[in-house]
């Protein structure tokens, strides 16, 4: 099964009814293909793709379903050093992260993985894997 296939699933198994609502941020490097992936998700060319970093300047939402898909701009750029970034678009208010990368991970994924884990201990909720 593919990727986008197997997502897609996921996804509708979150769909069941409109109470399982979820707010899913699509988080990584610039450029790693976020845009990309929710454009597909929608079968559309909802987000804007390019080239370049920093394409997506801003949150954009989109509705999958009964799910809010949230495609957030890439950290560790000039733009959006990786503490600004956080400040910014404050993780800690989704639901469920999808962490798309492109190549290795670097010094800024690191750091998020580990925030993202000791904000999700705090709460008592499932840690990231």
């Amino acid at each position: 099964m593919g990727l986008e296939k197997e997502f897609k699933e996921i996804l509708e198994e979150l769909s069941v009814t409109e109470d399982a609502y979820a707010k899913i941020a699509f988080v990584g490097q610039p450029g790693a293909g976020k845009s990309s992936i929710i454009n597909g998700l929608l079968c559309e060319k909802a987000a804007e793709v390019g080239q370049g970093t920093d394409i997506t300047r801003e949150a954009a939402e989109y509705t999958y379903s009964f799910n809010r898909l949230v495609d957030l701009p890439g950290y560790g750029t000039d733009m959006f050093r990786f503490e600004d970034w956080k400040e910014k678009f404050s993780p800690e208010q989704y639901d469920v992260f999808v962490f798309v990368f492109s190549g290795k991970l670097t010094e800024d994924d690191s750091r998020m993985l580990a925030d993202l884990r000791e904000y999700a201990s705090c709460l008592g909720r499932p840690r990231p894997v």
